[in-house]
This record gives C-alpha cells, structure tokens and sequence, in this order.
C-alpha cells in the first residue's frame, strides 16, 4: 500500500450545519494544510459555499460549490426500511437553483417530520441545479444519530440502486475506512465507470460526550487532510480522485492527484455503452505537458483494455 497526500477535500462540513468551524476557520486550515481545492459540503443547505467562494478566491484556492443532502434508502432495500437513509453529495452546481430546489423540500415536511426525498429524487435535484451527484461514504447508512456500516455485499447490491438513479461517482477515499474497504470501492468505482472522490467528512465535533456517549467516535472525523491509501497502484490501478474535478472546473487534474502513471481523467457510465478519455502525454524533453485527450467508445460487455496510453512499450496497433 502507497500513501499519497491528497490536496482535494471535496467532504467537509462548517457551522451553517453540524460542524464545529466557520467557513473562515475552514479555509484558513485547509490553506495550512496544503489542501487546494475543496467542497464545503453542509447537511441540507449551501449558506457555507457563499462565504468560502470569496475566502477561496483570496487565498488562492480552487472552491466547488457542495451540500450533502440527505435520502431515504426505501422499500426495505439491502434489508432496510424508510427509516434508514444514505447521503447523496452535490458538486459544481447553480447556487439560486439548489436554494430552490432546498425550498422545495422544506415545503414537504410537516409540524411533526422533516420531508426526506429518496435516492432518486436526491440525485435528480443535484442534475436540475447542473450539479454532479457522488455516493457519500458509501459503507454506512444512517437513522437519526445511528450510524451502520454495511456488509461489502450490501454495498454492492445498493450500488445498482445508485447507479439506477444516476449517480455520477462515489466517495472511495474516506478517511474512517480500512485500506481493504478503500480497494473495494475503488474496485467499484473503476468497474462502472464512476468518479472516485476524497473527502475527510471534517466536523471537529465538540459534543459532550458525558452526556452523548454514542458520538465519542465523531473525533475521528476531525481531520481536514489526510493521506490516501492507493490500493494496487504498483498493479497499475487507476486512481484518478481529482478527475471530478477537472470535469467540474476544467482544470488539469494532475495537480490534485496521485502521481500514477495510468491515467483515465474523465470517465461516464452509460447502460450499454461505455465511454472514457484517456490523456496522452508528449514524450521526450516535456513529458509533464499535456499533448491531447483521447475518446474511447467501447460496449458493455467489453473490459476496459489493459494498456496504458502513456507506456512507450504499446505498440501503435495497440493504441488505435
């Protein structure tokens, strides 16, 4: 296993929800840290994004504008009930859109219950807003303060689900999972051709934990940066977490990555055909330049092919 440090956080929450550090705590630690392009995602609401927008730009950083919203799981799937939910994060989207969107939920809820859209109807507000929608955590279900983590088969049932509903990635790097489960997501991620993200889930909670002692675990969720743990990277693993967000920005994602040479910098799942682009580099005196971006159409029941395009011993039949 390779540790890289990461320099994306794309999970990270603000005092506009459940953590503990204004949007100006927060990026002041994430400029210390070293971390250049971040997402503020709150519970529910985007009021952080507006202050950390303005505090990204002084301080020379890449801001994505985020939320986590809250879903349902639904009709007893994976075993179950309504009142067991995931979480659905939002990428790049429009602010006035989602805000009416968020709107939209509040005036659903009742005196009594706060209305809580299912998967799909998650997935569908982050595309209304133009928003890319990821996986959160994709080990863990949620009921109230009650955290599960699911068994690897679960997850793997739950994907289809996901997937069924649109989604555009999953979060594979997150700092509370074991590099063995970290393998597995990644694993998933490659093979249906989904984004693979990093986030920390940052709160630096400050719970009294006399009084809630089922939080005591929220400290380990109280790192704004970490190191990724790159599962078969010396196999030729491809491991692109910043890919989102050159997709989001259009900004090279080398400089947010890890540095292996395999690269697949944007990749789409579509029922029956899948679809990725592979950048090519110029060799030679300027192998950091990007030389240009290949499209690549291949059915579904084709695997990817096992080459790399930046490998100087592929041959030109293997390449075309």
């Amino acid at each position: 296993m390779t540790n890289h440090p990461t320099t994306i956080n794309l999970h990270i929450h603000t005092t506009h929800s459940d953590g503990s550090n204004t949007p100006a705590e927060i990026v002041a630690m994430l400029k210390e840290a070293g971390v250049t392009a971040f997402s503020i995602t709150d519970h529910d609401t985007v009021e952080g994004n507006v202050e950390a927008a303005v505090l990204a730009k002084e301080h020379g950083l890449t801001h994505i504008n985020g939320i986590e919203i809250s879903c349902r799981v639904g009709n007893n799937a994976i075993g179950f009930d309504e009142s067991w939910g995931v979480h659905i994060l939002g990428y790049g989207f429009d602010m006035d859109k989602m805000r009416l969107k968020l709107a939209e939920l509040e005036s659903k809820s009742s005196p009594t219950a706060k209305y809580t859209p299912t998967i799909g109807e998650g997935v569908g507000i982050i595309y209304a807003c133009g928003g890319l929608a990821v996986w959160a955590h994709p080990f863990d279900v949620m009921s109230g303060r009650s955290r599960l983590t699911l068994s690897e088969e679960q997850v793997y049932k739950l994907l289809f689900k996901m997937i069924d509903s649109g989604i555009n990635g999953m979060e594979v790097y997150y700092q509370q999972y074991t590099p063995q489960q970290i393998e597995l997501l990644n694993t998933h991620a490659q093979s249906y051709y989904l984004y693979p993200t990093v986030g920390t889930d940052y709160h630096n909670f400050r719970w009294d934990t006399s009084k809630h002692p089922e939080l005591k675990t929220a400290a380990t969720r109280a790192t704004i940066a970490f190191d990724v743990d790159v599962a078969g990277l010396e196999q030729g693993g491809i491991i692109r977490p910043g890919a989102i967000i050159r997709r989001i920005t259009g900004a090279d994602d080398d400089i947010y990555c890890d540095k292996c040479e395999h690269i697949c910098s944007d990749s789409v799942f579509h029922p029956g055909l899948h679809f990725w682009v592979m950048c090519r580099k110029k060799m030679g005196n300027h192998g950091h330049q990007i030389l240009a971006y290949s499209l690549s159409f291949w059915p579904s029941h084709v695997e990817r092919p096992d080459w790399c395009p930046l490998k100087e011993d592929n041959s030109q039949e293997e390449r075309t």
